[in-house]
């Protein structure tokens, strides 16, 4: 999640919990950006080059870099707004600086219903000159009746 921009993130757990079955498990896993800043500053077991690397991504590819840093309070926040539960996050064993996060899917809030849609597609357009398609049918169907 670290390698996708910030502000794609709430749209990506929104689809997370939309193709999620009813309590099924979203896992996540990423460095934990405080952790590693402070290694870094601190020079942690001598190994800045891995610190940074941890902070930036390895670079090996256009793809290998990490574009946002990632806070648990905060990807937590967002989970729970969404409609997430039983939210639980720790260290992975032996790398502390590696956080993961475990979310169960609850109901959706109202609010999210269409937003994937609008965020992939945009708001609907309406053409001024067409008429909404409900008065077209029941102006026909007077027509017909009469």
């Amino acid at each position: 999640i670290e390698h996708v921009e910030a502000k794609y993130h709430r749209s990506l757990y929104i689809e997370f919990h939309r193709i999620l079955k009813p309590e099924g498990l979203l896992i996540l896993g990423y460095p934990e950006f405080s952790k590693c800043a402070q290694y870094w500053i601190d020079n942690h077991c001598g190994m800045r080059d891995f610190w940074t690397q941890c902070i930036f991504g390895r670079q090996c590819d256009p793809k290998d870099f990490h574009v946002c840093a990632m806070h648990t309070p905060d990807v937590k926040d967002d989970l729970r707004q969404i409609g997430f539960k039983n939210i639980v996050s720790t260290s992975e064993r032996g790398n502390e600086q590696y956080t993961l996060l475990r979310a169960e899917r609850g109901d959706a809030l109202p609010e999210y219903g269409d937003t994937v849609a609008k965020l992939i597609f945009g708001e609907p357009k309406v053409d001024p000159k067409v008429e909404p398609l409900g008065v077209a049918v029941e102006e026909k169907m007077e027509l017909v009746g009469s």
